[in-house]
């Protein structure tokens, strides 16, 4: 590792899932008449030791526990609501799932399984932050310097330019306190931070491990990961998350009929270079007194990178997608630069 790699380990101990968490799991997936609630927790901890000729060792404890739910619900069909969260403390995590996320899924379960509207109509749109981070998980090559040095980023020499809406930021940064999995540095020990991609709307760098950085004459960003087997490093973010200065609430707007798009769903084609998209996704319309409706299976489709430059404000939930031991992270948007269908 650098001489320099910090000798420091996360402030939370790795997580264990003990026979309480398991009671708890138990209680807590007990579902009620015509709802299946299906918990399904991973606790991964992970020991990690460095050292190369010439300097000390160095290593550090880590680890994350994931709890993916699935809520089915029995009406005139049969909806579903799936979800992912994770954090560092299993109590902690099953405090939140109970208190708000069961709670709140349980309820979008029964309007999926209930008739959809006879047509789909709407003033505002959108989209849940289940779904944006999966779309916004397409384009993650795009910021990484080994897509700018081959050739396959689109925002290849566009350093300062505007890609995104003003009030936009997007940063990576593994050791933020929120991070899922908190690392101190990357698998070739260059010390991890804060690294800002989008400012204010505007580009204003890449991710990159000591390779890339070196051929392209700049500093790597701790970026560079490596697999349990010990394979190759490829760069990817830590914790990247994005945020949108504006927060403009959640689903209701008086006056106003909106359509939220809730989760992606079924099968979808898309383009990581281009941006372009087009996915099954399940919806619910909120009528202008704050009534819910089931909006049906939809087609949600568009151009992530156009997504990005058409962000009118956030609702304050953030969501979070997992890849291995790489974690995108972002609010509802509300955008109109989406087109729907069903």
């Amino acid at each position: 590792p650098a001489p320099d790699a910090p000798h420091r380990t996360p402030d939370t101990p790795p997580p264990h899932l003990d026979a309480e968490a398991t009671a708890r799991l138990r209680e807590l997936s007990a579902g009620e008449d015509g709802i299946e609630v299906e918990l399904r927790a991973r606790a991964d901890r992970s020991r990690i030791r460095l050292h190369r000729a010439g300097a000390r060792p160095i290593g550090y404890d880590t680890g994350v526990v994931q709890l993916h739910t699935r809520i089915t619900a029995r009406g005139d069909g049969i909806g579903y609501i799936g979800h992912q969260a994770y954090g560092r403390s299993v109590p902690d995590l099953l405090d939140r799932t109970e208190r708000t996320e069961l709670p709140e899924l349980v309820g979008l379960a029964r309007l999926l399984a209930a008739r959809p509207v006879p047509r789909l109509a709407y003033d505002d749109l959108l989209v849940d932050g289940r779904v944006l981070v999966k779309l916004l998980s397409l384009i993650v090559p795009a910021f990484l310097l080994d897509s700018v040095l081959e050739g396959r980023s689109p925002l290849a020499d566009r350093t300062g330019e505007a890609v995104a809406s003003p009030g936009v930021t997007l940063v990576d940064d593994p050791t933020a306190p929120d991070s899922p999995l908190p690392v101190p540095w990357d698998g070739e020990g260059t010390a991890c931070g804060r690294t800002v991609l989008i400012e204010d709307g505007a580009l204003r760098g890449f991710l990159s491990a000591r390779r890339t950085a070196a051929e392209a004459g700049t500093t790597g960003t701790g970026s560079g990961q490596r697999g349990p087997g010990g394979e190759m490093v490829t760069v990817q973010p830590g914790y990247l998350l994005l945020r949108h200065t504006t927060d403009l609430g959640t689903e209701f707007r008086p006056g106003r009929t909106v359509l939220h798009v809730v989760q992606a769903n079924g099968a979808h084609t898309s383009n990581p270079i281009t941006g372009e998209f087009s996915i099954g996704a399940n919806a619910v319309v909120v009528g202008p007194d704050g009534t819910r409706h089931n909006a049906g299976n939809i087609t949600l489709a568009g151009n992530v990178f156009a997504l990005l430059r058409n962000i009118d404000g956030h609702d304050g939930r953030l969501r979070v997608n997992r890849s291995h031991n790489s974690f995108v992270a972002g609010p509802g948007v509300w955008t109109t630069s989406l087109t729907t269908g069903r």
